[in-house]
């Protein structure tokens, strides 16, 4: 593959994966979350006195994903609300989910960018955001559409955002505790998965969708950027979040001198690495999980003693926390607000020129928006499309086509391996085709397995599987004449260590191929 088809799959990547993901993972806990956000904004309304002026009030939930937050906001305060998340898929489930829970309310439903609002400035007197921001490399941008949007004397609400731990190694991704593997279980019994391995556990899956996971956001900077031209006026952290008991007793042990708490947090380390390395076996090597060498340990305990030793006294306990946080890690909760101007504009005006589908607004330039609709790909959505149309690029003889019902009452649809290999059809396109396809692997107990993609002769794809999760495939395919017929393998290691064909195991979610310039 040429450099050239590597930078449109990195241009690509993020919004395909955030999409891929955001259209068929559903997180469980939707209800509680949105019950949980709508208190939260009504304390807040409540706190700063904007609970008697909320009707009418313009409201904007920035990645608001399937929330039905802003329906309660409209349906019970009489709000002006507007959602907006990059997945169309995840608004149209929010919206379902809000019609099963009662609530008849219908704000305003955008599909778009938060790099690129696409509002005019001074919009929004409230505006809110959860666990977003770390989903990008660019938060400066994001930070400063937020505040253009909002109006003067408006609200800013940022919920549960990572900033940096300088107590960690980064040293790999994590996967969901609940799917540990030994090596994880290993680290987080001894205390140290979060020095090690990455403050915030659990970032391993949406990575593989080439999704952004940034964890490494300076606090201080993401402070110096919301007071530049708005004003925090709370500001709450939770560095206990990310302390267990050995940062605890690093922090109680700060009196002992700053070269004395470096040879505790040496040693401790050292002693811990020693221990899990004994847990280090083939499914933590395959998946590329390393620890800091033991060179690594000593400057990196001398820079973390001595910040601690440096903390501000704790009878200064904004100074002392944030320092704190900056140490071992913190979610952030933030309110801030935007110094009082001119009078702004009451009707959140929308830039010209978008689409309007089932009820949404599409607010995508025209490149993304043909990677981000499945109505320009030339396979069939197979969320939505009939099972006859899919065979004629899926066929039967290869997949078996299954539906499955979710606790939201939508059917997740999977086409299902059935032969010694699959294959699927790509009609021929005189343009570049960006390939997107989701699936799901299972892996045997004590073994693992290989994906592979290949066209004709030539190898398209590779992947080693070490536990049972979804993956997300992205690739340029050159212009075809012909239909492009492409083989997919999928193989196990067997009892001899060598890769033997299987049938079972593997579901496709979602297909995609779309021209590209």
């Amino acid at each position: 593959m040429n450099h050239g088809n590597l930078d449109l799959i990195g241009e690509y990547q993020a919004l395909v994966g955030e999409c891929a993901w955001h259209s068929l993972t559903v997180d469980p806990n939707l209800a509680q979350v949105s019950d949980a956000h709508y208190h939260y904004v009504l304390s807040v309304m409540e706190d700063h006195g904007r609970r008697s002026r909320a009707q009418g009030m313009k409201v904007l939930e920035v990645a608001s994903y399937a929330h039905t937050t802003g329906y309660r906001l409209q349906q019970e305060l009489n709000c002006d609300v507007t959602l907006l998340d990059i997945s169309a898929k995840a608004l149209e489930l929010g919206r379902r989910m809000a019609a099963t829970a009662g609530i008849p309310a219908r704000p305003q439903l955008v599909a778009g960018d938060f790099h690129a609002l696409p509002f005019e400035a001074d919009s929004f007197d409230l505006i809110y955001i959860s666990s977003a921001i770390h989903h990008t490399w660019k938060y400066e941008i994001v930070i400063s559409e937020l505040q253009r949007v909002l109006a003067p004397g408006g609200l800013l609400l940022l919920l549960n955002e990572p900033c940096h731990r300088a107590c960690c190694f980064y040293a790999f991704r994590t996967n969901r505790p609940a799917n540990f593997t030994k090596f994880e279980r290993a680290l987080n019994d001894l205390g140290v998965i979060r020095t090690f391995a990455e403050p915030y556990l659990g970032s391993r899956p949406e990575t593989l969708f080439g999704m952004i996971e940034n964890q490494i956001i300076p606090l201080r900077r993401l402070l110096d950027l919301l007071n530049s031209n708005t004003k925090i006026i709370k500001l709450v952290l939770t560095p206990e979040d990310c302390m267990g008991e050995l940062e605890k007793f690093w922090l109680d042990s700060r009196h002992k001198g700053s070269e004395n708490l470096s040879n505790i947090i040496e040693s401790t380390l050292a002693e811990r690495r020693a221990t899990a390395m004994q847990h280090f076996d083939d499914v933590a090597e395959g998946m590329q999980f390393h620890l800091p060498s033991s060179e690594q340990l000593r400057p990196f305990a001398e820079q973390i003693a001595q910040s601690l030793c440096s903390l501000p006294p704790v009878s200064d306990q904004e100074a002392f926390r944030t320092a704190l946080s900056e140490i071992f890690g913190a979610a952030v909760q933030i309110i801030v607000e935007k110094p009082n101007g001119q009078a702004h504009r009451r009707n959140p005006a929308l830039q010209d020129g978008f689409e309007r589908k089932g009820g949404i607004l599409y607010a995508w330039n025209d490149r993304i928006r043909r990677i981000l609709l499945h109505d320009c790909s030339l396979l069939p959505d197979i969320q939505t499309a009939d099972e006859n149309e899919i065979a004629n690029f899926f066929p039967a003889d290869c997949w078996q086509f299954s539906a499955q019902e979710t606790e939201q009452g939508r059917p997740i649809v999977t086409l299902m391996l059935k032969s010694q290999h699959g294959r699927f059809n790509i009609p021929p396109c005189r343009q570049k085709l960006l390939i997107v396809l989701r699936y799901s692997c299972a892996v045997p107990e004590g073994g693992h397995a290989r994906i592979r993609i290949q066209h004709r002769d030539r190898q398209l794809y590779l992947e080693r599987i070490w536990q049972s999760e979804s993956l997300l495939w992205v690739a340029i395919l050159p212009s075809v004449n012909d239909v492009a017929e492409l083989d997919l393998f999928r193989e196990v290691t067997g009892p001899n260590g060598e890769y033997e064909a299987s049938s079972e195991g593997l579901a496709i979610a979602f297909a995609g191929a779309f021209p590209v310039d």
